[in-house]
């Protein structure tokens, strides 16, 4: 009994290891970018390897239409929706991230309500909203950890796409 709970431990801990070592990697990609477009292709690559049992979906904010734009995907389950309003999330309204798809009209998928999760983190830089993640799983998949790892994930990707904004602002 202690030796398959010791296994189980060290199996988790290999895998957040290898999570954090692809967010780091992530991470020097992303800062490497000269072009959005380029990260969005990153962000669609690296995001597979760091949650291998998620779908997900990562939408930018588009200020002149208040819509949320479709920009990278991974590990496809459902066909999403390239524009979403900004004003139906409710992680977006309420700025924080939301773990509640009966509640959300934007994350219900018909069908899969009873078998996934959605979570939705919206992509906040200095309090104006970038865009929003949002990730899919098998119902209860999010435990403590995976929020967290998720939330980590989502911070340094808002701080390299404002950096990448920012740079080509200044290079106007």
């Amino acid at each position: 009994m202690v030796n398959s709970e010791l296994k189980k431990c060290l199996e988790e801990l290999d895998q957040i290891h290898e999570q954090i070592k692809q967010l780091h990697e992530l991470i020097i990609l992303l800062n490497s970018c000269e072009r959005m477009e380029e990260s969005y292709l990153i962000v669609s690559s690296q995001m597979q390897f760091i949650f291998p049992d998620t779908a997900g979906a990562v939408y930018l904010f588009n200020p002149e239409g208040g819509w949320l734009e479709l920009k990278a995907l991974w590990n496809i389950w459902h066909a999403p929706a390239e524009k979403l309003s900004a004003g139906e999330c409710q992680a977006v309204r309420l700025s924080f991230s939301s773990l509640a798809p009966q509640i959300c009209p934007v994350c219900k998928q018909p069908g899969l309500e009873s078998e996934y999760d959605c979570l939705c983190i919206p992509m906040l830089a200095q309090g104006e909203l970038l865009g929003l993640v949002k990730l899919m799983a098998p119902r209860d998949w999010f435990d403590e950890n995976r929020l967290q790892l998720a939330r980590t994930v989502v911070d340094a990707t808002v701080l390299a796409l404002s950096n990448l904004r920012m740079r080509k602002l200044l290079d106007l």
